[in-house]
């Protein structure tokens, strides 16, 4: 009779344990989304001779960016300092990782009342027309970043990480 009592212990506290487990999977279960996955932004920057740049480093992160995600775009700034003692016009350009966004995502670039630079992710891989810096001066470049709501081409699940990149001169603002 204990044999018995052992081998119906056994069962059922097999029963239980399985019971458990499958429990336990169901309860921690990630729920679905849909099954589609937005773009991921991140825009560094780091400083150069002549310009101190801060933060140096991640300063915009745009996560799950979708068409129509002009109404909340991916925003962002980084300070920038002459450390010079000579006026100088700075251009910026983007370099990212991937070229998939280059004609889905917009970019806009601001420094100070100046607009640097507004349209595509790829037409930002050349140089911007120059922003002027007074010796010693220092300004905000503010980065916005989206995906038009008509927009067409590569956007889901792509993940891109685009430098900018600062280059000064002294000559005159073009």
């Amino acid at each position: 009779m204990t044999a018995r009592r052992g081998k119906w212990a056994r069962r059922l506290g097999l029963i239980l344990g399985v019971g458990l487990a499958i429990s336990a999977a169901v309860i921690s279960r990630i729920p679905s989304t849909g099954g589609v996955l937005g773009a991921d932004v991140t825009f560094l920057s780091s400083p150069t001779g002549e310009l101190d740049v801060s933060p140096s480093g991640p300063f915009v992160q745009g996560l799950d960016l979708r068409p129509g995600s002009a109404r909340r775009p991916a925003n962002g700034s980084v300070s920038l300092l002459n450390q010079t003692g000579s006026a100088l016009a700075v251009h910026v350009r983007a370099l990212p990782s991937v070229i998939d966004l280059d004609e889905v995502l917009r970019v806009q670039l601001t420094a100070g009342t100046t607009d640097v630079y507004t349209g595509a992710l790829g037409g930002l891989r050349d140089w911007t027309r120059g922003f002027h810096l007074e010796g010693g001066q220092s300004t905000e470049l503010r980065v916005s970043a989206w995906i038009p709501r008509l927009a067409t081409g590569p956007w889901k699940g792509r993940v891109d990480d685009i430098s900018l990149e600062f280059s000064v001169d002294t000559g005159a603002l073009s």
